[in-house]
């Protein structure tokens, strides 16, 4: 076991056990992060970020890929907040109901107000649809009223 100063105790034997990344932050206290699977040139194993064999430009993208995953999980958790209420524009009082759902996804900053904007031009969408099978409905119905008239003389 290397000896990594005055603090080396059960703490340091656990951490060097599970292999975590052997760099300190800022602040001071150990990274948390795993560490890639070969020793540095030191023999102690690092994270990426603390890695002292590992170039400047590697070590950006893999904070770049880092990111884009971060980012597609963040995604991934607001369309599942969002699908768990799946929009129902069957009746005025469903879609009232998911706009409702969807405005305090809005207020609480889990949905971006220019996705609330698309999924309200979707609800708009429905409202003309209902109006148009609406229409259609009375249509027939006066349709079928003239016909009956009609077959009566």
């Amino acid at each position: 076991m290397t000896h990594l100063g005055p603090q080396a105790d059960g703490d340091t034997l656990r951490r060097e056990q599970a292999r975590a990344c052997s760099g300190r932050r800022k602040d001071g206290s150990y990274c948390k992060a795993p560490t890639t699977s070969m020793p540095a040139s030191d023999g102690q194993f690092y994270c990426w970020s603390h890695h002292i064999d590992v170039s400047s430009e590697t070590k950006t993208a893999a904070a770049r890929r880092g990111n884009l995953v971060f980012q597609q999980r963040k995604l991934e958790q607001r369309l599942t907040k969002l699908k768990s209420g799946a929009p129902d524009y069957a009746t005025a009082q469903t879609t009232k109901t998911y706009l409702e759902h969807v405005s305090r996804l809005v207020q609480t900053g889990q949905l971006a107000p220019s996705q609330a904007s698309v999924i309200c031009q979707l609800a708009g969408l429905a409202v003309k649809i209902g109006e148009l099978e609406l229409e259609r409905s009375i249509l027939d119905a006066e349709l079928q009223q003239a016909s009956d008239r009609g077959g009566r003389r």
